[in-house]
């Protein structure tokens, strides 16, 4: 039988069985490109107690391509990399660990200007080789968004982040509600 009591690190703090829980306070997008809203929020994550705040950090370019519907409403979420590095401070300075979500090379540079904590992979890029070993290259823990995966997909990128020696958490969210048995 697997080994089902691993922990992981974010940081200085240890995750797993017998760890107490580690509390991610997600801003995502809800910023839409304000800085003084992300650094309000950041000081309320740490009035709530969590233990880090998670940053969707992208580009609309790397997201999506000029023309589609979404591109103009992501360009205007976007920060620049000093801005991150902002934020991260921010967060550091009220004792919060720093994860950084990444979806493309745009997001990797963030992660390492900002000297994440850890990276989550969205389950969009779980099928993407080339952007796992990107991800694997940063030698940082890894959360795996597993949502719409299939066994083997997940099977695959995991092989990734075992043959680099990563750390890595799964994290399931739901596509559709009920999820099927089967998935």
């Amino acid at each position: 039988m697997p080994n089902t009591s691993v922990e992981i690190s974010f940081g200085s703090r240890r995750v797993g069985a017998g760890c107490p829980a580690y509390i991610v306070a997600e801003l995502a997008c809800a910023h839409e490109g304000d800085i003084d809203f992300a650094l309000n929020w950041i000081d309320a994550a740490a009035q709530a107690n969590a233990d880090a705040v998670k940053f969707q950090a992208f580009t609309a370019d790397g997201l999506v391509v000029p023309g589609h519907e979404l591109h103009a409403a992501y360009r205007r979420f976007e920060f620049d990399t000093a801005q991150w590095e902002r934020l991260a401070e921010h967060a550091r300075e009220r004792k919060l660990g720093v994860l950084v979500d990444v979806f493309e090379p745009y997001s990797l540079t963030v992660a390492e200007a900002i000297a994440a904590d850890a990276l989550k992979v969205h389950s969009t890029n779980v099928t993407n080789p080339m952007f796992l070993e990107r991800v694997a290259a940063l030698d940082l823990p890894v959360i795996v968004g597993t949502g719409g995966t299939s066994k083997v997909e997940l099977q695959a990128a995991v092989e990734v982040f075992r043959r680099h020696g990563t750390p890595i958490a799964m994290m399931h969210g739901f596509q559709g509600y009920p999820t099927a048995d089967a998935d």
